[in-house]
C-alpha cells in the first residue's frame, strides 16, 4: 500500500519523534472527517497540543482530533462503529447543579489504517558526538525511529511504498533536510517489503507555509494531527504539562495500555501493528534500544533493533 509519512516531534523529557503513516487509499476519508471536526468546533486556527490551555473551541477540536486520529489506527473494525464526541457543561444555576453533555460528531465503521511510530532519544541527543550538528542528531534518530517502524509496522503480507516525507519545518535545524542521512544511509538496510523510491519528495517547509494548494494545505493538516499525536503520548509515558493537555491527550490512554499488556495481547486487538512505542539512548558510546514505558512494567510489547540497525555514532 502507499503511504505518505509526517513526522512532528515533542522535546519534553527527551527527544520524541511522532512518525504518521498516512494510506493515501484513505486519506481524503481522514481529511474529510477533519473538516466534520473543524466545521462542527467552529476552530480554523492551527492545532497543537502545547497550545490547549483551557476549555474551549482549541480544546474541543483538539480532543476531536486525537480522537478521530485514535479511531483511525484502527486496522481491522471487526463489526464495531467508532464514535468521535465533542462536549458541553450545561446546568442549572440557581439549583447550582452542572454536568456534561456529549454530541456524537462522527460514526467510523471502516478501517483507516493509519499507522503510527512514537521514538524517543531519552537523553535529548546530549551524548552524541559534538561533531555532529543538531539537524544531524535529529536525522540520525529519526531514520532509526523510521527503520524500526517500517520493519515493525509492516510485513510481506502488508509491504509499503512510502511516496512523500512531510517534516515540520527546517529553520530549527538551521539548514535543509539531509535527504542522504534519512533515505540513502536507510535504504541498504530495508527489508523487502519496505520501498522508497529515489525520487521521493521530502518537504521541510513549516507547516504554515503549506497553504498555497489543495495537496500542501492537506500535507498540513497531517502535520497537526502527527503533533496531536506525539503529544499525546508523551504526556502518558513522560510527562502531563497540564489537566487540560491531559483530557486532549486521554484517547491514546487506551492504546498505551494495551502496549503495556504485551504482544499477544496486542495480536488480538484492532489496533494490531497500528502503532508502536520504543526508546534509544547512548551507553558507553553504544546505541542501546528498549520499550517504553521502562522495563520494569510487565509483560509488555517491545520494539526489537537487530544488530544491523544500529547506527554507530561515527556513521551518524
Amino acid at each position: 500500500m502507499q503511504y505518505d509519512v509526517y513526522h512532528d516531534e515533542s522535546k519534553e523529557a527527551g527527544y520524541w519523534h511522532g512518525i504518521l503513516f498516512v494510506p493515501r487509499r484513505t486519506r481524503q476519508t481522514i481529511l474529510a472527517h477533519l473538516a466534520t471536526i473543524r466545521r462542527e468546533t467552529g476552530f480554523n486556527r492551527p492545532l497543537s497540543l502545547k497550545e490547549v490551555k483551557s476549555c474551549g473551541d482549541r480544546f474541543q477540536c483538539s480532543r476531536a482530533a486525537v480522537q478521530l486520529a485514535v479511531c483511525a489506527m484502527i486496522q481491522e473494525v471487526k463489526g464495531q462503529v467508532e464514535k468521535v464526541y465533542i462536549s458541553a457543561r450545561t446546568g442549572d444555576p440557581q439549583k447550582k447543579r452542572q454536568a456534561t453533555e456529549y454530541r456524537e460528531l462522527l460514526h467510523i465503521g471502516q478501517a483507516l489504517e493509519l499507522k503510527l511510530t512514537v521514538f524517543r532519544e531519552r537523553d535529548d541527543h546530549k551524548l552524541l558526538a559534538p561533531s555532529l550538528d543538531y539537524g544531524a542528531k535529529v536525522e540520525t534518530t529519526f531514520r532509526m525511529g523510521f527503520k524500526g517502524g517500517l520493519h515493525f509496522l509492516f510485513d510481506s503480507d502488508h509491504p509499503i511504498t512510502v511516496c512523500s516525507i512531510h517534516f515540520d519545518g527546517h529553520e530549527h535545524h538551521k539548514r535543509h533536510i539531509d535527504r542522504n542521512r534519512i533515505i540513502g544511509m536507510l535504504k541498504p538496510d530495508l527489508r523487502p517489503y519496505c520501498q522508497i523510491p529515489d525520487d521521493i519528495p521530502v518537504d521541510d517547509r513549516h507547516k504554515l507555509n503549506r497553504q498555497a494548494d489543495d495537496t500542501s494545505h492537506d500535507d498540513y493538516q497531517f502535520l497537526q494531527m502527527a503533533d496531536l499525536l506525539i503529544g499525546s503520548f508523551r504526556t502518558f509515558l513522560g510527562d502531563k504539562k497540564s489537566d487540560a493537555q491531559a483530557q486532549v491527550a486521554d484517547p491514546v490512554k487506551q492504546l498505551v495500555e494495551k502496549w503495556k499488556a504485551g504482544p499477544a495481547r496486542m495480536k488480538n486487538s484492532r489496533w494490531h501493528r497500528a502503532f508502536c512505542i520504543s526508546e534509544c539512548y547512548l551507553e558507553n558510546g553504544q546505541w542501546q534500544f528498549g520499550p517504553l514505558p521502562a522495563k520494569d512494567e510487565t509483560n509488555q510489547a517491545e520494539l526489537v533493533f537487530h544488530r544491523d540497525d544500529t547506527d554507530p555514532v561515527h556513521h551518524c
